[in-house]
């Protein structure tokens, strides 16, 4: 049987599982060699996956679940006599949290061939149970997550689908087919529900609206909690006189600088040169050890309809401010066009986020792992501020917030390089090119 994988790609040094974010064959299809047949998704950026061989398409994963990375998320059979005998089959859906993924072992050992051998072995299965990595049956419908999510929006259980009939793969019930039931029951699937909320005889609360957690905005939590969980983070804030910082930006954009320089590419310039000086904070935390690395690759932190991503200025210690600033215009416009690469977002050892444009002072922003600090900056505003002569004086202002792993970094390291920042702030008219 001549069966090529479709794999789910590494993306990035630190990735480990991938969101399937969207399938662009329909099951079945035929498809040409080069032609895309999905979408995929990390925290940081999204990217396309292409046929290497044209066939019919039989899909293993469906849309918005996390798979790890090398996992064969669909096979392209070579004629559609194949195809029907690898969907006649019938395999179950295997989940990314069944670590023992029976189609993972297959990479590299025996390719296309020998995971259509293995999906053929399994037989097929009743519509009212799945299957365990150890190959035990178990009690109740294979289930997708937009389904659940719209069962549980109308206040029921995972148990009523056993009255759904699943039009998916292996007789899997999905969002469709949970709608058309829940209108034969004359419910509105669209509408609001009420959902039980605590024991029997309190007060059930109307759900307005549902949003589901999937996609960049899933994948971000994961990563934020993960990030909490695993690390020891810590902030400290410190509030700068920026005048100095105000005033080279509107002169050099006065100057007609194109494109004009904002206050984020400045504060990159400015972090990348105090990294030079402490180095724990250009560093990750393994089990075992602190790495100290050797590249100042500052990511910054973009809005975005679809959630927060932060692209990388790569050599921003041997760059120019003018350098700096149209690298982060091209990423910040990509980031919002959807269009950022996987090298875009890959090799970050810093983070920068500013907070100035909206109305917020302080902000304990969260590490982007596996990096051991992030610099939060927030909005300019003007505060009395003592000057050199003692006196009392208006000076735009803004607070530098400092997250870092305390497992690499004690308060006092933290504290120095706040200091080394506000000095090269005080200092910008000798900014270096």
């Amino acid at each position: 049987m001549a069966v090529q994988p479709v794999i789910m790609p590494k993306l990035g040094a630190y990735t480990e599982d991938v969101l399937l974010a969207e399938w662009h064959a329909e099951e079945g299809a035929e498809i040409a060699a080069g032609a895309i047949v999905l979408e995929l998704e990390t925290d940081k950026t999204t990217a396309e996956v292409a046929a290497e061989t044209s066939g019919w398409l039989h899909r293993l994963v469906p849309a918005g679940e996390k798979v790890p990375i090398g996992t064969s998320v669909g096979l392209v059979a070579e004629t559609r006599e194949e195809y029907e005998e690898l969907a006649g089959a019938r395999q179950p859906h295997v989940t990314p949290a069944e670590t023992a993924n029976p189609f993972l072992g297959y990479v590299g050992q025996g390719g296309g061939e020998a995971i259509a051998e293995a999906v053929l072995a399994r037989g097929s299965t009743s519509h009212g149970a799945s299957v365990s990595p150890s190959g035990e049956r178990r009690a109740g419908p294979l289930v997708s997550p937009r389904a659940r999510a719209l069962l549980a929006r109308h206040g029921l259980t995972v148990e009523a689908a056993g009255e759904i009939s699943g039009s998916g793969s292996g007789g899997r019930i999905n969002d469709r087919d949970v709608a058309a039931w829940l209108e034969a029951r004359s419910i509105q699937p669209d509408g609001p529900a009420v959902r039980p909320d605590g024991p029997a005889g309190r007060l059930a609360l109307t759900v307005q609206r549902v949003i589901p957690l999937r996609g960049r905005r899933r994948t971000i939590a994961s990563r934020m909690v993960s990030s909490l969980q695993t690390s020891a983070q810590l902030t400290s804030v410190l509030e700068l006189d920026v005048k100095p910082l105000v005033e080279l930006r509107s002169r050099l954009n006065e100057q007609g600088a194109t494109p004009r320089i904002g206050i984020t590419s400045i504060v990159v310039k400015l972090v990348a040169q105090a990294l030079r000086e402490h180095p724990l904070l250009n560093a990750r935390v393994t089990e075992t050890d602190i790495e100290l690395l050797a590249e100042i690759n500052v990511a910054v932190a973009v809005d975005t309809p679809e959630g927060l991503v932060a692209p990388v200025v790569t050599g921003a210690d041997r760059l120019s401010l003018e350098e700096i600033n149209a690298r982060i215009t091209d990423l910040a416009a990509r980031a919002r066009d959807g269009t950022l690469t996987p090298d875009d977002m890959d090799g970050g050892t810093f983070t920068v986020s500013n907070g100035g444009i909206h109305p917020v002072d302080i902000t304990t922003a969260i590490l982007n792992p596996p990096q051991s600090g992030i610099l939060w900056i927030g909005r300019i505003r003007d505060r009395p501020v003592v000057v050199a002569d003692g006196g009392i004086a208006v000076r735009p202002t803004l607070q530098a917030c400092l997250t870092f792993d305390h497992r690499a970094i004690d308060g006092g390291p933290a504290a120095a390089f706040l200091a080394t920042f506000e000095a090269l702030v005080a200092h910008l008219p000798q900014l270096p090119s």
